[in-house]
């Protein structure tokens, strides 16, 4: 059964300011053995409703055996990258530049007005050491640079 875990250091809440572009980050460690498998999650990084996901990165290692990642939010788990590789020699994936601009589209009666861009297994390990993930995203609010 797919676990969920949430990052472990991350941006505040999501800023809803109308100007520029807003960065926020979210990290994922773990050192000691932890069981993963395909389809875990990880909730890296609180994105607000209507926001544009215009540009990012995906960076880190796992132990010894590599693994691939998708990232992305509920309602697109892709929108920013298909397949990432992680391995134990760290590496840095930008978020798919085919995919973005994303708009984060949100029910109106949805609270809260965010939601989790993710990072899901592809593959995984049956278990690992060590891991570190990062998700670096930056994205603008409506009339910031995009028409509403």
């Amino acid at each position: 059964m797919p676990t969920t875990f949430t990052a472990s250091v991350q941006s505040a809440p999501p800023r809803v300011v109308h100007t520029g572009i807003i960065p926020a980050f979210g990290t994922f460690t773990l050192n000691a053995a932890q069981s993963t498998s395909t389809s875990d999650m990880l909730l890296m990084v609180r994105i607000p409703d209507r926001a544009w996901i215009i540009g990012g990165y995906i960076a880190g290692t796992i132990s010894t055996v590599g693994a691939t990642v998708k990232v992305g939010t509920a309602a697109d788990e892709d929108c920013c990258i298909a397949v990432a590789s992680l391995s134990a020699t760290s590496q840095q994936t930008r978020f798919n530049s085919a995919q973005l601009p994303f708009q984060v589209s949100l029910s109106d009666d949805a609270e809260p007005k965010w939601t989790w861009l993710r990072v899901e297994y592809i593959t995984s390990p049956s278990s690992c050491l060590t891991m570190s993930t990062k998700v670096f995203v930056e994205y603008a609010m409506p009339g910031a640079i995009f028409p509403e």
